[in-house]
């Protein structure tokens, strides 16, 4: 799941071409030696959370493939065995070795494992067009990244009101682990996801029935806009993301159209059509 994508002026020379599953010993220590050094900083995320950020180098243990077009990703780190997650949708700072210099990326935790230091990350693939999808595409076990830890954006109020979940493919791990993290025998949640067609399926676990829309030929969100569009409903709390055209619509159309308190809705661009892909 992409959050945002920037590339850090951070130089990485190595003594020649260096690629993302290169699984020679000098690489793996460079890159290394690259996160260590990488500059560390206190952030505020969008759900008002604050922390010192901790990084470190992972190590690919599996690669799955969940659809021809989205790839898992596990990891391992002996940080992991005690890492603490802020939230549900927890996203992190991947740091990549694409060559000449590290490029950070922001992607969701989709599952966390202490008791085996390991993670998973489930990755959109686009072929070459972005550092995160190189990676992903050509994963070995072996091979190494960076991990910049983040924190969490989901943070429904505390009253028990209705909430709305709004995302698209590059969002649906992080919409899953909401969901999967919601006790049992919860009620008054709508969970949507859009996806580019029938084909693409994702197991989401815990008694909330996620709403599959295709868009098959549409422009990305329409489906979700499908639902902002409908009858304004009763909603105390919206989690929106996604495309960042459609996702800027949406609340737009939450504020406006269903007079929802714009504090009460977490919302994020995670891509943006025919901007950089991650």
């Amino acid at each position: 799941m992409v959050m945002r994508s920037r590339s850090p002026a951070l130089q990485w020379p190595p003594a020649g071409p260096v690629w993302w599953c290169d699984q020679s010993c000098c690489a793996n220590d460079r890159f290394a030696a690259t996160v260590e050094s990488y500059p560390l900083a206190v952030s505020r995320t969008s759900g008002g959370n604050r922390r010192g950020h901790e990084q470190w180098t992972m190590t690919v243990t599996a690669v799955t493939d969940l659809h021809p077009r989205l790839r898992r990703v596990t990891f391992g780190a002996d940080e992991f065995a005690t890492f603490a997650a802020e939230g549900p949708d927890e996203c992190f700072g991947w740091l990549l070795p694409t060559g000449d210099r590290p490029h950070l990326r922001w992607y969701t935790v989709r599952h966390h494992r202490p008791d085996r230091a390991e993670i998973d990350v489930d990755v959109v693939l686009h072929g070459d067009e972005g550092p995160a999808s190189r990676f992903a595409a050509r994963a070995q076990v072996g091979a190494i990244a960076g991990f910049r830890s983040s924190g969490a954006a989901y943070s429904p109020p505390g009253d028990g009101a209705s909430q709305l979940l709004l995302g698209d493919e590059t969002s649906m791990p992080a919409l899953g682990a909401i969901v999967e993290s919601l006790p049992s025998g919860t009620s008054g949640v709508r969970a949507v996801v859009e996806v580019p067609d029938s084909s693409w399926t994702y197991r989401i676990g815990g008694d909330v029935a996620v709403e599959w829309r295709p868009r098959d030929e549409r422009p990305p969100g329409s489906c979700l806009l499908d639902v902002v569009s409908e009858r304004p409903a009763s909603v105390g709390y919206a989690w929106v993301c996604g495309e960042a055209g459609a996702v800027r619509a949406i609340r737009r159309q939450l504020i406006e159209g269903w007079g929802l308190d714009r504090r009460r809705i977490t919302f994020s661009g995670y891509w943006r059509q025919g901007g950089p892909r991650a």
